[in-house]
């Protein structure tokens, strides 16, 4: 049922899709529903495999308000289903008041978008990307609740050089996003072992560099984020609380985009080393175990015409760059080596049938299984290295 009704929005909707400008106040949303369909492992939801699965579909609303001509007012409530996550439920994405001083120094209070490489800021936005997903290599979308939005205050400006160009600045602290319900949560309460598992995200902090140069189409960014998770469950054998502590220390991510006439070029490069210590009851399984989960990607866009715009990219995944081949990740017995890494060719096709309603094709050849979730994979003896996936979506915007 709810299938057929988000059908039925997404047929009425064209006649009704339009931005409301009220003064100073301007509402915007979308509304998507996509597929998913994969030839082996399950991938985003549990029944990929089965036929396919329509559990992919978002609807958002946002607006500004402008309060004055250095102050604005804006916030983002959606509502998101991809597998069992989310569950169409409504949420606030963000809610900030921005003061912007003058060229160079600004903040944003309230809950904001993660500075997080070029493109998490942006990952709502279906019409400012090409592809269905962004890179799973550096936009883990298990992680998506955790990383997609910030509590706390953040600070930016503009800084500009005639030899340089422009350097902008956004530095950040707060509380992420928790979601007990996530995949990523399921995930490692079953790899954990426990019962009743919830997180506590106590804090992240960092900051992004961008610099612009006198090239025209041409920036690069780095990214550094710090961060501590704690993971509380009880140990089903034992039956004693416990609790899995994980810290980034820190993750970095090296950014570069070139756009020139229809082409644009695009590369990133995360490296995320991970702590963490493990305690059942009052014993200490393991502490400040360090692993270095490593990501890359490259590839480009090109516009073919004014509607039809084609992306192809490679990108490697490694949980652990030390652990290429997973063999020690199944020593540990929560895993199989076929998880240890992810390396995939991504094709996607983007056409535009209006300026508010556009439709998406993705598919992907893959090697490895880093990327599926032991939620959706409960018998990870059956995971295959070699499989392809596909993934549709359609969007409306007003």
């Amino acid at each position: 049922m709810k299938i057929l009704i988000q059908i039925g929005l997404s047929l009425i909707l064209p006649a009704m899709v339009q931005a409301y400008d009220l003064g100073p106040v301007k509402l915007h949303g979308f509304l998507s529903q996509g597929y998913i369909l994969s030839s082996k492992n399950n991938v985003h939801t549990d029944n990929s495999t089965s036929g396919g699965s329509f559990k992919f579909n978002e609807i958002g609303l946002n607006g500004t308000y402008q309060w004055r001509d250095s102050v604005v007012v804006s916030g983002q409530i959606i509502s998101r289903d991809l597998g069992d996550e989310g569950n169409n439920n409504l949420y606030i994405d963000y809610l900030q008041a921005d003061i912007q001083f003058n060229d160079w120094f600004g903040t944003r209070l309230g809950r904001f978008k993660t500075p997080l490489g070029f493109y998490n800021q942006t990952r709502d936005i279906d019409l400012a990307r090409p592809t269905v997903f962004l890179p799973q290599s550096i936009y883990i979308e298990a992680y998506r609740p955790l990383v997609a939005s910030t509590t706390g205050g953040l600070v930016y400006g503009n800084l500009h050089n005639d030899n340089i160009g422009d350097i902008d600045y956004e530095l950040f602290y707060g509380v992420p996003g928790e979601d007990d319900d996530s995949c990523f949560a399921r995930a490692m309460e079953l790899m954990l072992s426990g019962n009743n598992l919830t997180m506590y995200a106590r804090n992240i902090y960092g900051g992004k560099l961008q610099v612009t140069p006198p090239i025209n189409g041409l920036r690069f960014g780095l990214t550094l984020t710090y961060g501590d998770t704690d993971l509380n469950y009880t140990d089903k054998l034992s039956g004693l609380p416990s609790r899995l502590r994980g810290s980034s220390e820190p993750m970095a991510i090296g950014s570069i985009e070139y756009m020139v006439n229809d082409f644009t070029f695009a590369s990133e490069y995360m490296l995320n080393r991970q702590r963490s210590t493990l305690k059942i009851g009052g014993t200490t399984l393991h502490k400040d175990r360090l692993t270095k989960a490593e990501g890359f990607y490259i590839g480009g866009s090109y516009r073919i015409t004014a509607k039809l715009e084609t992306t192809l990219y490679w990108e490697n995944f490694y949980r652990d760059k030390d652990d290429k081949h997973g063999k020690k990740l199944a020593a540990t017995g929560v895993g199989v080596e076929v998880q240890g890494w992810h390396r995939a060719w991504v094709l996607a096709v983007r056409y535009d049938i209006t300026d508010w309603w556009l439709v998406k094709a993705e598919g992907q050849l893959i090697d490895g299984a880093a990327i599926t979730s032991p939620h959706y994979n409960q018998d990870l003896s059956e995971l295959k290295q070699h499989w392809n996936s596909l993934a549709l979506k359609t969007t409306f915007n007003f």
